[in-house]
C-alpha cells in the first residue's frame, strides 16, 4: 500500500508538471526539460549553471546552453554576485516568478488542507516519512546511474 501511495504522489506531481507545460501561457513552447531547470532554478538556493550540471550529471556546457536558451525565451536571467563578480546566479524574472507560484498553490492548498486536518504529531510524522523517502530517493540517484538500455 505504501508504495503505491507514493507512486500516486509522484504521479500527481509529475501531471502537475505537465499541466504547467501545456498551459503555460508567458511562453507556450517551453518544453518538459524547460520545466526541469525552472525546478531546479526554483530549487537550488544562490542556483548558477555549474549547480544544475552537477546536479544532473551532465557538462556545464550543454546547461549553459540551455540557460542561454531559456534567457532568450525570457524565462529567466542571470544576477550578477555582489562577492564574486565572477559569479552569476540564475532566477525567474518577475512575470514567470509570479506564474510559477501559481501553478504551485494546488500544492500549496493541499499542504494547508492536510494542516487543518492533521494534529502536529501526525505531521510530524508525515514530515519524517517524507524526508526519509526523500534522501533514500537521493542517495540512489547520486550513487546508481540506471542504466536505460535494461529498461
Amino acid at each position: 500500500m505504501t508504495r503505491d501511495v507514493v507512486k500516486k504522489f509522484f504521479y500527481t506531481l509529475s501531471l502537475n508538471e505537465l499541466n504547467l507545460m501545456n498551459h503555460n501561457q508567458l511562453c507556450p513552447d517551453v518544453s518538459y526539460n524547460t520545466l526541469l531547470y525552472l525546478d531546479l532554478i526554483y530549487f537550488i538556493p544562490d542556483c548558477t549553471a555549474s549547480k544544475i550540471a552537477q546536479q544532473l550529471h551532465i557538462s556545464k556546457p550543454a546547461v549553459t546552453s540551455k540557460i542561454n536558451d531559456m534567457i532568450a525565451q525570457g524565462l529567466v536571467k542571470k544576477v550578477q554576485s555582489q562577492k564574486d563578480k565572477r559569479v552569476y546566479y540564475l532566477t525567474f524574472n518577475d512575470q514567470v516568478a509570479k506564474a510559477y507560484e501559481n501553478y504551485n498553490r494546488s500544492l500549496s492548498r493541499a499542504v494547508s488542507l492536510a494542516e487543518q486536518e492533521l494534529s502536529q504529531e501526525e505531521i510530524d510524522v508525515f514530515c519524517r516519512v517524507l524526508e526519509k523517502i526523500g534522501e533514500k530517493y537521493m542517495e540512489d540517484i547520486t550513487h546508481e546511474q540506471p542504466d536505460c538500455k535494461k529498461i
